[in-house]
């Protein structure tokens, strides 16, 4: 099944780019190309990496084809779909946005961003501050407490992220540097590298979009954003390497949990 499954994600990665449907940026393409590579790698590196199970690739058949068709149809059959022929660039074809219904999302972000994170450090900090790190990430695998309304300060963030970004200079630099910083908080208020990626991979399309930077431009950055990666993952699992039969740390792990039960039970 896989063998297949890469098949014809290759000849559909193909054919739309033959055929100039959509952008190598496309939603469409950057599904197909995105688990293309990802089942390359698990065919290459099969030893390295957990097997795929049937569960895993039911719900890929499943995904894929959803958003592939679903992106073809919202972008071609709904308003403001460029017509046959039509070259005109895209930053002159940006559709407006609601200014007022910006500045007020932003405003919540910047009131629930702080209280999330605070809620995460108070419990945090009743622990050693020197596994702060380590701490953090117990607390976003295995806490069960919800913070309500805030948690979506997570998500409020990554769309206030990319508009700021498209619109800027429309949007303040100012304000689009307080977007960034509650960004990067509500990232490392769940040790959550993904925002990051997401942070840098938006800015580096807004400016391959506005023909900032090239495409070669775009690599090296790629690679350095791995690099980055690597080190936030020494810095999170910076106690891997420590043996996980010693006392000290299990007896740390169980205390640390044990606690953050007795933290949901009492609504701190």
């Amino acid at each position: 099944m896989e063998i297949g499954m890469i098949i014809v994600m290759g000849l559909l990665v193909a054919g739309f780019l033959a055929f100039k449907v959509g952008d190598v940026f496309a939603p469409w393409n950057i599904t197909l190309m995105v688990w293309l590579a990802m089942l390359l790698l698990f065919q290459v590196q099969g030893d390295l990496l957990y097997p795929l199970g049937d569960q895993f690739l039911t719900c890929l058949l499943l995904w894929v084809p959803i958003l592939v068709c679903t992106s073809l149809v919202t972008y071609y059959l709904l308003p403001g779909a460029p017509p046959d022929g039509d070259s005109t660039p895209l930053m002159a074809r940006r559709p407006a946005w609601n200014g007022v219904f910006f500045n007020f999302l932003y405003v919540i972000s910047m009131v629930i961003t702080p209280l999330y994170l605070y809620q995460i450090m108070k419990v945090v900090m009743m622990f050693d501050l020197s596994d702060m790190l380590w701490n953090l990430r117990i607390l976003a695998v295995y806490g069960e407490e919800s913070y309500g309304f805030l948690n979506y300060s997570y998500v409020l963030n990554q769309v206030l992220l990319v508009v700021a970004f498209w619109e800027y200079p429309r949007v303040p630099m100012w304000k689009v540097l307080t977007i960034v910083l509650a960004s990067i908080m509500s990232a490392f208020a769940i040790m959550e590298k993904g925002m990051l990626f997401f942070l840098l991979s938006s800015l580096l399309y807004v400016l391959y979009a506005k023909r900032v930077i090239r495409m070669r431009s775009m690599v090296l950055s790629v690679l350095s954003v791995v690099l980055v990666f690597f080190l936030i993952n020494m810095a999170r699992d910076y106690r891997e390497d420590a043996d996980p039969n010693d006392p000290q740390r299990c007896d740390d792990f169980s205390r640390f949990l044990w606690h953050l039960r007795d933290v949901s039970r009492r609504g701190i």
